[in-house]
């Protein structure tokens, strides 16, 4: 299936060190392929809808994850599909 965040395995970026400059990096999505699985999609959706459960509530991603008991950077990577 082809990947919804990026055309060509290619995404843009901001790259900002002594001066910001755009570079064409590596989808993080389909991992430059172009293509995803569609379990990837179906997590990625799912890592969405929890996501805006959080933000609906008015939590945030810290206060969200203490409650979890996990870390903030493992609720992102949920809420980003990634895991």
């Amino acid at each position: 299936m082809k990947c919804p965040s990026c055309t060509d395995g290619l995404s843009v970026a901001i790259l900002c060190g002594p001066g910001c400059t755009l570079a064409a990096v590596r989808c993080q999505d389909c991992d430059g392929t172009g293509a995803i699985a569609e379990s990837a999609l179906a997590r990625k959706a799912e890592g969405e809808k929890l996501r805006q459960d959080r933000i609906n509530r008015g939590k945030s991603l810290r206060e969200e994850a203490q409650d979890l008991g996990i870390t903030a950077t493992e609720l992102s990577r949920r809420e980003r599909g990634r895991v």
